[in-house]
């Protein structure tokens, strides 16, 4: 039965590669010779697989290359396989990497914010230190500026007294030296007046009567005062024979003008430099 149809099938490869045949030379008559060729080409493979050996030569031919296409596939196919196999493991591997590194991230940034936490506290305290530094640098610089202010009026205070005492003057007067002391024996008193060698300062003289050598009278402070010359009363009853009178007073060193000479001129009056000043 395959030797019948096989037979058939060679009948009709060669009568349809005849008339492929006839059909070119035809094509070449009518100088078509493009469609020709591809007509006795067509003529040509049609007779050769119309032969069994031909047949059997193709089948041979067809199945080795699929075998060797399908061999090679199946080849690129594993190293495909296990290529991809090796880039999972390599995946893995990275992956297991990666999580280490991760955690070993997670807990340097865990350090991390724990040190800032850390520093950020301290610069909380170093903040409070600064400010109570600053307080205590506050009171300390008002205590200073105090301390300077009160050192200040200590030194003016100082110099103050160095210049009171720099400028005060003791003087001693006897009834014996006229033309520094005179006595006016006035109605029931005696007028004592004096000429120092320098004005005083209102306000600043003290004064003491010495009679004999234990008996000493302080005199009022607020003794009649022009220029250089002072001035006080005693009573008549008060026997001034022998007294010396020691006065101490700061000199006023904005007074320049001084008496020089002082004269009796009656029972009432005295002539100071020469102008007449009465005493009542």
């Amino acid at each position: 039965m395959e030797t019948v149809g096989q037979f058939i099938f060679e009948i009709i490869g060669f009568a349809f590669a005849g008339i492929l045949g006839w059909k070119s030379f035809k094509l070449y008559d009518r100088n078509k010779n493009a469609a020709g060729h591809l007509t006795l080409v067509i003529a040509a493979v049609v007779l050769l697989c119309s032969w069994p050996w031909f047949q059997g030569w193709a089948k041979s031919f067809i199945a080795s290359n699929i075998s060797s296409q399908l061999a090679a596939l199946g080849r690129q196919v594993n190293t495909v396989q296990e290529t991809t196999t090796e880039m999972h493991t390599q995946l893995e591997k990275h992956q297991v990497e990666i999580d280490k590194h991760q955690k070993e991230l997670d807990a340097v940034q865990a350090k991390i914010r724990e040190a800032e936490s850390n520093v950020y506290s301290q610069q909380t305290d170093i903040t409070n230190q600064f400010r109570q530094i600053s307080m205590v640098q506050s009171e300390l610089a008002s205590a200073q500026t105090n301390i300077f202010s009160q050192q200040e009026k200590l030194t003016n205070v100082e110099s103050l007294v160095n210049t009171l005492f720099s400028k005060t003057e003791d003087e001693e007067f006897s009834l014996s030296d006229t033309n520094k002391v005179i006595i006016l024996k006035l109605g029931g008193v005696q007028q004592v007046i004096f000429r120092l060698n320098f004005a005083p300062v209102p306000n600043s003289i003290q004064a003491i009567t010495m009679v004999g050598h234990s008996q000493q009278t302080p005199l009022l402070p607020n003794m009649a005062q022009f220029q250089n010359i002072l001035s006080t009363r005693f009573f008549n009853d008060n026997d001034l024979t022998g007294a010396r009178f020691h006065i101490r007073y700061i000199r006023n060193t904005r007074e320049n003008y001084l008496i020089q000479n002082m004269v009796i001129v009656n029972t009432n009056t005295v002539s100071l430099d020469g102008q007449l000043v009465p005493f009542n």
